[in-house]
């Protein structure tokens, strides 16, 4: 449809960019008698530099998005039972895929000639996670059109799922549960969760942050030994080239004395 086709544009224009062309889709739309087109592309909000780089690696790479969204898929399988792997390694390739995505939008970012600050690494982690797990983002994420950055921090690990029950050998049976409480856990339990998925986050974020800085240090301490050598050796033929220079110096002096020396000889009397 001509609306979708130009929403899918509006979303890979730069930030600077959007308004004016959202602007010319809209008026077009009119033009061409889609007015509830047009009304539709008029809603659509100019999304923040965080949210357009990640809708720039959607459409960079789909593979990409695709192995954090199954990485998401199996936590949740493993956090309810229902997985064939424990949930740590599982957690650890969720956290990296969030980790790589991360890292590619914030370099989006950057061949724009924007800055990427830390605040802006934990924005774009925290959105990447929830468009992970909510279904409507996924489906957002999956196009490249985040509309908005995630107005929640957290991984809800159960959502509308139900755990998988395990019999534990030699335990008295467990009181029945009422519909409800079995099919999701209390909101303090999620709220729990989503902390617990808030701080692995930072710290992942942490951790990646000192191995970007402690990569930068390396770069510039052999930057600066490399420097320091080509001074040496730069000082080294400055000083090679002043000897010679003033040993030229004096060896035109002689030349001149002997050259004044034979012009007296020579000069009749």
């Amino acid at each position: 449809m001509t609306d979708e086709l130009s929403i899918a544009r509006l979303f890979r224009v730069p930030p600077d960019q959007f308004t004016s062309t959202r602007n010319r889709l809209v008026a077009h739309l009119r033009e061409t008698g889609e007015a509830a087109s047009a009304a539709e592309v008029a809603k659509v909000p100019r999304p923040t530099p965080a949210v357009w780089a990640i809708n720039q690696t959607a459409h960079r790479d789909r593979p990409a998005v695709e192995r954090l969204l199954a990485a998401a898929d199996e936590l949740k399988r493993a956090q309810l039972g229902r997985g064939s792997s424990g949930v740590a390694p599982l957690a650890k390739t969720y956290q990296s895929a969030v980790a790589a995505l991360t890292e590619r939008s914030l370099s989006n970012l950057r061949e724009t000639g924007r800055a990427t600050a830390a605040s802006f690494r934990v924005r774009v982690a925290a959105t990447l996670m929830a468009a992970s797990t909510d279904p409507e983002l996924r489906k957002l994420l999956q196009v490249g059109q985040l509309r908005r950055e995630a107005a929640t921090v957290g991984f809800d690990v159960f959502g509308d799922a139900r755990p998988a029950l395990r019999v534990v050998r030699g335990s008295a049976p467990a009181p029945a549960a009422t519909p409800d409480a079995a099919a999701s856990p209390s909101h303090e339990d999620k709220a729990e969760l989503r902390k617990r998925a808030e701080f692995r986050m930072r710290a992942e974020t942490a951790r990646a942050d000192v191995a970007g800085a402690e990569s930068r240090l390396r770069d510039l301490e052999r930057a600066e030994a490399e420097t320091r050598k080509a001074a040496d050796e730069a000082r080294e033929r400055f000083d090679t080239a002043r000897r010679a220079a003033a040993s030229a110096r004096a060896e035109l002096g002689r030349a001149r004395t002997r050259l004044r020396a034979a012009e007296r000889v020579a000069k009749p009397r």
